[in-house]
C-alpha cells in the first residue's frame, strides 16, 4: 500500500522537465484518480533528491495544479512527494512552461540558503529531544519515510553568506537511507567543506528536532538550527 505525505503550504522539493501523456489517469492503483491527475513522462531532472533521478524518461503520477492542461504538453513542474509504492506520485505547486532548463548547481543552491559557511563537522549526535511544533503541520504521520535526525556541530571557520557569529552551528540532516533521503548530505566528524544552510526544512522533513542551547551558552539561550535538505548542500573543500 502507497504511502501518503501530507503537505501544508509546502516549498518545492523536486523540479522537473516533464511531457503530460494522459489525463484524469494515475500510474499506481492507490492513487485517487481526479480531473487533477495526470500521467507524467519525466524528461529532465531539474532539481531534487538524487534518487528521484532514477526516475528520468519514466511516466509518474503528478497531481497538477492547473486544470487547463492537456495532452501533450511540455511544463516544468515544482513539485512535493505524494505517494511512495510501486511508483511514485507527486503534488505540483505550480507548473511553468517548458524552456531552456539547467539542472540546479551550487550557485543556485547558495542563492536559496539562509547561511552559507566554510567550516569542520566536530561532532555528530542524537538530537535530545524531537518535536513536531517546527513542522506547519502538526498531524503528520511517522512513517517509514522518517528522517532519522541527527545533529552536526560545525565548526564555522568563515562566513560567506549569511549573519551567523556563533563560533560553532548546528546542522541538522537526515540519517535515513530512504528513497526520500538517501542524496542528502550525512556527515561524519572531521569532514571539511562548505555547507549551504536552510533555517526551516520543508516536509515530508518531520518530527524535527527541538533547538536546544549551544555548547558554552547560558541554559535558556536556544541557538538557531540549520538544515541540509537538498544533495548540493555541502561541497567538499576540493570543489
Amino acid at each position: 500500500m502507497a504511502t501518503h505525505i501530507q503537505e501544508d503550504e509546502p516549498k518545492a522539493t523536486f523540479i522537473f522537465k516533464g511531457t503530460i501523456r494522459k489525463l484524469n489517469a494515475a500510474t499506481m492503483p492507490d492513487v485517487p484518480v481526479t480531473k487533477s491527475t495526470a500521467v507524467v513522462r519525466i524528461d529532465q531532472v531539474v532539481s531534487g533528491p538524487s534518487d528521484l533521478s532514477a526516475f528520468l524518461g519514466q511516466e509518474i503520477t503528478v497531481e497538477v495544479s492547473n486544470k487547463q492542461s492537456r495532452v501533450g504538453q511540455k511544463l516544468i513542474f515544482h513539485a512535493v512527494p505524494w505517494m511512495f509504492g510501486a511508483g511514485i506520485a507527486v503534488r505540483s505547486i505550480r507548473e511553468e512552461s517548458a524552456g531552456n532548463v539547467r539542472a540546479q548547481t551550487p550557485t543556485g543552491a547558495y542563492d536559496d540558503a539562509d547561511l552559507v559557511v566554510r567550516g569542520k563537522v566536530v561532532r555528530v549526535q542524537l538530537p535530545k529531544k524531537v518535536t513536531r511544533t517546527q513542522t506547519k503541520s502538526a498531524t503528520l504521520p511517522i512513517t517509514e519515510h522518517a528522517p532519522l535526525w541527527r545533529e552536526a556541530i560545525i565548526e564555522v571557520e568563515q562566513v560567506l553568506k549569511g549573519k551567523e557569529k556563533a563560533r560553532h552551528v548546528t546542522v541538522c540532516f537526515p540519517d535515513s537511507s530512504d528513497v526520500m533521503f538517501r542524496g542528502v548530505p550525512k556527515f561524519e566528524p572531521g569532514q571539511q567543506g562548505y555547507f549551504i544552510l536552510h533555517k526551516d526544512a520543508p516536509t515530508p522533513f518531520h518530527a524535527l528536532p527541538e533547538k536546544t542551547s549551544a555548547a558554552g551558552q547560558g541554559r535558556d539561550e536556544q541557538r538557531q538550527m540549520y538544515f541540509v535538505i537538498d544533495p548540493q548542500d555541502f561541497q567538499p573543500l576540493e570543489k
